[in-house]
């Protein structure tokens, strides 16, 4: 299989679930594991940023996205050239990353062929289901099991525990 990662986050699950091997092109903010920093990278800002102020960077990502662009782009011709399988990508954030609408376009537009994987995740198990959707695609359940798992077991007591509302302090007076 060969696989696109256009999330970070997404590169780290796949190398997690032992399919490092098979990325074959990566984001532009795709810095971990370290074997990912040496891959192609398909994506790129719209807009040079660097050393403008503020008021520029937001007017001229507003213009983008007014004009129903993207505030990144995909490096099509490389992304035809390394001809994925696979090519994972996020819908929670235009602005973050590539628009999930923007890939899926791109992945039509150019005949790739390739499966479209949208993660979506907004809280822990969000994260955790990434990693069961990740390896699955990727051919990995028995990995994609385990790490799924191994990170309800350590993280969600914890984000329960977190949401729980705090006792009132001793000798304080509850409403």
């Amino acid at each position: 299989m060969r696989i696109a990662s256009l999330l970070p986050s997404a590169t780290e699950i796949v190398f997690a679930v032992g399919a490092g091997t098979e990325v074959v092109g990566v984001s532009h903010g795709c810095d971990y594991p370290a074997e990912a920093c040496g891959l192609p990278v398909l994506t790129g800002p719209a807009v040079e940023t660097r050393g403008l102020p503020q008021a520029e960077i937001d007017a001229a990502v507003s213009g983008l996205l007014a004009a129903g662009g993207s505030t990144y782009t995909i490096d099509v011709p490389r992304l035809r050239e390394l001809r994925p399988d696979l090519v994972i990508t996020q819908a929670l954030c235009d602005i973050c990353a590539v628009s999930e609408r923007q890939v899926h376009r791109v992945v039509h537009e150019e005949q790739l062929g390739a499966r479209v994987l949208t993660l979506t995740p907004l809280d822990l198990e969000g994260v955790a289901r990434s990693l069961e959707e990740v390896g699955e695609a990727a051919g990995r359940p028995a990995e994609r099991t385990r790490l799924a798992a191994e990170m309800r077991r350590r993280m969600l007591p914890r984000a329960r525990v977190a949401r729980t509302p705090a006792a009132a302090p001793v000798g304080s007076r509850s409403a």
